[in-house]
């Protein structure tokens, strides 16, 4: 088991357990949040020798004072995915260039995106996916 502090985006890891007002629901990690698992979260991040625009998405937190966030007792999942789909993520004033380098950086396939907003839903998606 391995901890890790959530740099940016959000991540799923586990699921609510039976008896809980969520159970069976994936329990969603935020940014500043700290997640023990046994997935090695690092592969996520930008490739060595490549640093993707937004940076890396996870930090391994090698410091036993530092405790797992408890997200049995928090909120219930709707009202995190309500609060996170209001966030600002950065991405829309970034140039075409600039995202198409970070999705270059992070191995993110454009397809025929073309325009600003078509690559923005790309990158936005792939974000999603891997949350």
């Amino acid at each position: 088991m391995a901890k890790y502090r959530i740099l940016r985006g959000c991540h799923a890891e586990g699921f609510y357990p039976a008896g809980h007002a969520q159970a069976g629901s994936p329990i969603v990690y935020e940014p500043g949040d700290v997640v023990e698992t046994d997935n090695c979260l690092l592969k996520h991040n930008s490739r060595p020798g490549t640093q993707g625009a937004l940076g890396d998405k996870f930090q391994l937190v090698d410091d036993d004072r530092v405790q797992p966030t408890d997200k049995i007792k928090a909120k219930p999942v709707e009202e995190h995915v309500q609060e996170v789909s209001q966030l600002d993520d950065g991405l829309s004033g970034m140039s075409v260039a600039e995202l198409k380098e970070m999705a270059r950086g992070d191995s993110i396939e454009l397809g025929q995106a073309k325009t600003k907003a078509d690559i923005l839903q790309v990158i936005r998606d792939a974000y999603a996916a891997t949350a």
